[in-house]
């Protein structure tokens, strides 16, 4: 993988820029959003979102809807630099799109499109937005999937969850993204088939709420990442790089 060490700036169809030590608001959308995401495909997701936790990059917080995801993470430093934000989401979409499409015996189909949203968190009120911004999308959703660090960290009892945060889910992405399914995941990757343990780690809070959606059925067991994450420091030379930089 490429390391990002000070500054990375590319476009597509879309802007992306990386800032060393940032945490990103991502979302990624799949090619095909009128056939929704099939609970086996959700569970296969989820686990390997979770797969790199604390190894790659470090995850806050995502939800899985019907056709796309929102995801909260950190990309971690390595030998030099940190983790490429952009190799690490094109393994996640990579390798869940090739396991989902074992899983339905639809070889050969794209899922995902390959350019993913996404923006740098600037401060401490914006990591707030987009938390409550992915939690409001799981109570819009019943059979949304929700992972949150909250549920071991907790939220501080000051905190303001916005109603009115409006993000937009009708972002346009490119219909000529291609994205191979048949991507080859480096040799040290190991995915387990079945690594699930007990232990169910979503948000106990939107289930308790009376705003929350009944589920269709029970949630399922989820492996418990191997290391929680803690509120992550929004040092002011972020924006300070991003402005020189634009």
């Amino acid at each position: 993988m490429d390391s990002i060490e000070v500054f990375k700036m590319t476009r597509r169809n879309l802007p992306h820029i990386q800032v060393a030590g940032s945490v990103y608001f991502v979302t990624f959308v799949c090619k095909n959003r009128s056939l929704p995401l099939s609970s086996e495909a959700k569970d296969a997701l989820f686990e390997i979102i979770l797969f790199h936790h604390s190894k790659k990059y470090t995850v806050y917080s995502f939800v899985i809807m019907s056709d796309h995801v929102h995801l909260l993470l950190e990309p971690l430093p390595k030998e030099t630099g940190f983790y490429d934000l952009s190799e690490i989401m094109h393994s996640i979409k990579s390798f869940s799109a090739s396991k989902i499409n074992r899983l339905e015996n639809n070889k050969g189909r794209i899922l995902w499109l390959s350019e993913s949203y996404d923006s740098i968190i600037r401060s401490e009120k914006d990591f707030w937005i987009k938390m409550g911004y992915i939690e409001k999308n799981h109570r819009q959703e019943a059979d949304s999937l929700i992972y949150s660090f909250m549920d071991q960290a907790g939220m501080p009892d000051d905190t303001v969850m916005p109603d009115d945060t409006v993000m937009p889910d009708d972002t346009v992405m490119p219909d000529d993204t291609v994205m191979p399914d048949d991507t080859v995941m480096p040799d040290d990757t190991i995915m387990p088939d079945d690594p699930r343990a007990r232990g169910d780690i979503r948000d106990s809070q939107s289930q308790a709420s009376e705003h929350t959606p009944t589920p269709k059925s029970p949630p399922p067991p989820f492996p418990l990442p191997s290391k929680q994450a803690s509120l992550p420091v929004f040092p002011e030379a972020t924006n300070n790089e991003c402005n020189e930089k634009l």
